[in-house]
């Protein structure tokens, strides 16, 4: 992730890396078409969206691994001051790339953290702010154990394979939705690297939960044939329409019915029970 949100707009990273520097130009240009400001920028230093972590609404914690430097946490604790925001910077090991592979508030008082990875000016911080912390091992890190998903409301997304720390969760009242998604860590991302469905959400007042991100229509598509239906069930849909609804309906083995458009090319959903 190249940025963070706050209420008032946005702060604009740096990536450190050369080939992941158009990802910067073009993420620029999608919030200014969506009317988004940008407040801060990070120019002299660096700053990626994965060190970027609220505390409470006005304490924001930045994570100083690999990506983020002391210099780029200055830039952005002087250009948020002025909106009433604290910001504290975490020095951490390199090894841990990012705040969000070892730190992560699922809850209001509560975060899944590596606590002997933290340095102890954040432990005090934390400790002050009445955070209770849920450990994991430092081997967790690398199995994205605290790369969690927050959603508001005590739920929170996790990868299932984390069994031992969802369990934690729970046994401290979160609704912990467990998701199968270990192909999103190939591409070294993982559950709070899908923020993304947040911004949306708030941008046109849906919740998180009601915003589905993917890689194109194809891929969404064939989520959704998978997420809802079964080898053998009946799918209907026009003759004219986009291919892949009979490609996915072939792959998957579905019953499925073509009917003819009206000739204003609306769809008469009766054409389906005949």
């Amino acid at each position: 992730m190249l940025r963070g949100c706050v209420k008032e707009g946005y702060i604009l990273g740096n990536f450190k890396l050369p080939l992941r520097y158009k990802e910067h130009m073009d993420y620029e240009q999608k919030m200014r078409e969506l009317g988004i400001p940008v407040i801060a920028r990070v120019e002299h230093g660096l700053f990626e969206g994965g060190d970027f972590a609220f505390l409470n609404e006005t304490t924001i914690a930045v994570g100083m691994a690999d990506r983020t430097n002391e210099t780029g946490v200055e830039e952005i604790r002087t250009q948020l001051a002025p909106y009433g925001y604290r910001v504290i910077g975490v020095p951490l090991n390199p090894a841990y790339l990012h705040l969000d592979m070892c730190f992560n508030l699922v809850d209001d008082h509560l975060a899944v953290a590596y606590y002997n990875g933290l340095p102890d000016a954040f432990r005090e911080e934390l400790k002050k702010l009445e955070v209770k912390i849920i450990p994991v091992s430092e081997e967790a890190i690398f199995a994205h154990g605290c790369n969690l998903q927050a959603l508001g409301n005590h739920r929170v997304i996790s990868l299932s394979r984390n069994k031992e720390v969802n369990r934690e969760m729970e046994k401290n009242g979160m609704d912990v939705i467990e998701l199968p998604i270990t192909e999103i860590l190939k591409a070294g991302g993982g559950p709070h690297c899908m923020e993304l469905r947040r911004a949306i959400g708030g941008i046109f007042g849906f919740g998180p939960e009601q915003v589905f991100v993917g890689n194109g229509a194809d891929e969404v598509l064939g989520f959704c044939m998978l997420s809802f239906f079964k080898s053998g069930m009946k799918i209907c849909f026009p003759d004219i329409t986009y291919d892949f609804y009979r490609t996915y309906a072939k792959t998957y083995r579905l019953d499925f019915k073509q009917f003819p458009l009206k000739e204003d090319f609306t769809v008469n959903v009766e054409d389906c029970n005949h």
